[in-house]
């Protein structure tokens, strides 16, 4: 992937996440800012999650609760996937947010 693709790429998953979040506001706090967001749980306030950019490796990055996930752009299927866990990005946290919320999250 070409550097301004992985970032138009980025911008487009981060618009998304800021789009989405907005509707969660009474159980989801989150900040953003130089291609990091910052997350945190009304329920479980010791709970943080940051989602950033690795641009030198073309990833997105997740970490919490003591995880970490790498997430590579699939062009045939139009997704941000971590092989190694085998997750697509937002399925994994639809599912770790609902856990954390005790609501379900559809981001």
């Amino acid at each position: 992937m070409e550097l301004a693709n992985y970032k138009k790429k980025a911008t487009e998953l981060f618009n998304r996440l800021l789009d989405s979040l907005d509707q969660y506001e009474d159980s989801i706090d989150y900040d953003f800012g130089s291609a990091k967001l910052v997350l945190r749980f009304d329920e479980k306030p010791s709970v943080v999650y940051v989602i950033n950019t690795q641009q030198a490796a073309m990833q997105i990055w997740v970490a919490g609760e003591a995880q970490a996930w790498h997430f590579d752009w699939m062009d045939e299927k139009m997704y941000w996937y971590d092989s190694k866990n085998s997750v697509e990005l937002f399925s994994l946290l639809d599912q770790k947010f609902s856990q954390l919320t005790n609501q379900r999250i559809h981001l």
